[in-house]
């Protein structure tokens, strides 16, 4: 995705993609072993990132916690919303080059709080549809 916003045709999106995990690599290294071991960096942040936050999210809405109903890629989905909203902020500045925000932590604090302020919502009709299908499938 990065590589065709920036005009890349897929070889060279290939070889950037290679290149910013080699990096990664060379900076973390224990990061990069996760990323093998679980197949995909998506895989290494829904783990270390994404389902403890919902975990908390749960908790904090008095909802069932993950290990009576497991985590659903809805849930997963909201999450990663705000993760994807604070990313590209990093984005910006450290792929596109381009100026940050002027203040960057009000920004977050800003992102969380829209986050924040419709999750309960959001995470109890996730968690309806999920009792719904699982009904429907019994």
């Amino acid at each position: 995705a990065i590589g065709a916003m920036v005009g890349l045709g897929e070889v060279e999106h290939v070889a950037l993609a290679g290149q910013l995990l080699l990096e990664a690599g060379q900076q973390e290294p224990l990061v990069f072993l996760e990323f093998v071991r679980l197949g995909s960096p998506i895989a290494y942040v829904v783990e270390q990132l994404i389902a403890p936050m919902v975990e908390e999210c749960r908790a904090h809405l008095g909802l069932p916690a993950t290990g009576g109903l497991p985590l659903g890629s809805l849930e997963e989905q909201l999450v990663l919303s705000l993760h994807a909203t604070v990313i590209y902020g990093i984005m910006r500045k450290h792929v596109f080059h381009a100026a940050a925000p002027g203040d960057s932590d009000f920004l977050i604090e800003l992102y969380v709080d829209s986050f924040v302020s419709h999750a309960a919502e959001s995470f109890r009709r996730v968690l309806q549809r999920a009792e719904q299908s699982a009904s429907i499938a019994a």
